[in-house]
């Protein structure tokens, strides 16, 4: 059951939340080998395993399981990156449940965790006595077992449902809260796979959160995914004037790369053979139809030619994977812009303008020679012209006449 945002562990299935917290080598191994259940084993547990439940006009949504020491762990991760979106009772109520769990699994407690629980009406005793989480310790006897020594044996603490665990319950039936408890899909994905939608891209946070875990584990997707991924994301970016990194532009691109990265990414290739050997003669025909074909052209048979000669296992290492040999941008000229008192103009309007049939006018003004060096370098010349000259240039570029 889902509430339509990731507030548990089990809300997050690819776990881009704990990537973006934590690199996978630095999980404890107990993390690491946590019980991972499918929602009908997690329909299966008592609801005095969970920290929370909240009920929404009768409908009760069970969050941060606690059923073994890593689930525990990711619970208390995941509650402390998303208990804001939770309602203030609710987020005292999990919180002093999630301290009770540590204790039983020998978890340090974060100092915020016990901030957060401050306050609470929650007493320790009332998160144990299931038989998946057992009574250790001095706790044995707060659950009132006492006087029935098989209880602890046969079935520890173990109590009617309707009795047990009622501090976990909150009814937010109502309450102005962020938290939006219906089934929700998003619109927009950055990769859908083998019918499976991952990364959504609906809303800002999504769009930031996917950019972060791209930028710091886009080797653990296929190059194709990348660029896949990428592309998406990078437009949805800019549909929101979210400014993303290089990394990410250039994966996400469906333009050539300048030709010098290309050009690179060829003659790296090349230095894994002699001067005569013919695969040398192969790469220099593919450089040879750079120019001439589309950019999915030549990074399909780039991919195709790495893959016949197992370069594919060098990806990442010793050469750039086709797609980021082949996609890419001009720095430069993506982020030249000039302004003044109010007048724009970007690298894309200055370039733009100097292949169109107003350019003549510029001729007319300014002379051949200055003509011809604001097309071949637009943005260097053009920073390098006189206040008034710039000004005469914006508007010539900006009027739609010919």
């Amino acid at each position: 059951m889902q509430t339509g945002q990731v507030l548990d562990f089990y809300d997050d299935p690819t776990g881009m939340v704990l990537k973006t917290k934590l690199a996978y080598g630095q999980l404890p191994e107990f993390i690491k080998t946590a019980q991972h259940l499918d929602e009908a084993a997690r329909e299966r547990l008592p609801d005095d395993v969970f920290a929370l439940i909240m009920v929404d006009q009768g409908q009760p949504f069970r969050k941060y399981a606690c059923q073994d020491q890593g689930n525990t762990a990711l619970s208390v991760i995941y509650f402390l990156e998303n208990h804001h979106k939770l309602p203030e009772e609710a987020q005292k109520v999990a919180a002093a449940n999630l301290l009770t769990a540590c204790g039983w699994y020998d978890l340090e407690p974060p100092a915020q965790l016990h901030k957060l629980a401050a306050g609470s009406k929650v007493k320790r005793s009332e998160l144990v006595g299931s038989e998946i989480m057992p009574k250790s310790g001095p706790e044995k006897q707060a659950a009132g077992d006492e006087g029935n020594p098989d209880q602890s044996t046969q079935n520890p603490g173990r109590e009617e449902p309707s009795k047990l665990g009622s501090a976990r319950y909150v009814d937010v039936t109502g309450l102005s809260s962020p938290v939006r408890l219906v089934d929700q899909k998003a619109e927009r994905y950055g990769l859908v796979k083998e019918g499976a939608a991952r990364f959504p891209l609906d809303g800002y946070g999504e769009v930031k959160q996917a950019s972060a875990w791209f930028d710091e584990y886009h080797q653990s997707l296929h190059p194709a995914d990348r660029h896949e991924f990428a592309t998406k994301l990078a437009a949805r970016a800019n549909e929101l004037d979210i400014k993303v990194s290089d990394l990410i532009k250039k994966y996400g691109s469906t333009d050539y790369a300048p030709s010098g990265e290309v050009n690179l990414a060829i003659h790296t290739r090349m230095q894994h053979w002699a001067e005569d050997a013919p695969e040398r003669d192969m790469l220099k025909g593919l450089m040879g139809k750079y120019a001439s074909v589309q950019p999915e052209v030549f990074c399909e048979a780039l991919r195709q030619f790495d893959e016949l000669h197992d370069l594919d296992r060098e990806w990442d290492e010793t050469i750039y994977d086709p797609w980021y040999s082949t996609y890419g941008f001009d720095k430069t000229a993506e982020e030249w812009v000039f302004s003044h008192a109010g007048e724009r103009i970007t690298s894309e309007q200055l370039r733009n303008f100097a292949k169109s049939e107003r350019y003549c006018k510029i001729k007319h003004m300014f002379g051949d020679e200055l003509a011809d060096g604001l097309k071949k370098n637009p943005e260097k010349i053009f920073d390098s012209l006189p206040l008034d000259s710039k000004r005469i240039i914006m508007r010539l570029a900006a009027d739609p006449q010919p």
